[in-house]
């Protein structure tokens, strides 16, 4: 049994947690119980001394509703993880996740 929820890159993204140059794209597979069940485009900036996230969904539609703007932003003992989600609704962002860990992990699985 694979894990409940994947997202497959087509390439490795920059380590999160040191500057890089970019910005950098890569197209990803949303893969659920592992079937795919979305696609589309993640985009990773360095800005203000942390990592930008900007995940832009293309299929299905209720996944394309709803992009998401993550930052990893360095603090005293770890990261500080912040994630945003457009409001369907309204249009507005919106803070969905905070939280705080030792180090974020990245991994990316064959596509």
């Amino acid at each position: 049994e694979g894990p409940a929820l994947q997202l497959r890159l087509s390439a490795p993204l920059p380590d999160p947690t040191r500057p890089f140059e970019g910005p950098v794209e890569r197209r990803f597979v949303l893969w659920v119980g592992g079937q795919p069940q979305g696609y589309g485009a993640i985009t990773a900036s360095w800005r203000d001394g942390g990592t930008e996230f900007r995940v832009h969904p293309k299929a299905p539609y209720w996944f394309a509703r709803r992009p998401v703007v993550s930052r990893i932003l360095p603090i005293e003992g770890g990261h500080r993880v912040e994630s945003r989600i457009l409001d369907p609704n309204t249009g507005a962002l919106r803070t969905v996740t905070v939280q705080a860990s030792p180090r974020p992990r990245c991994e990316a699985g064959p596509s």
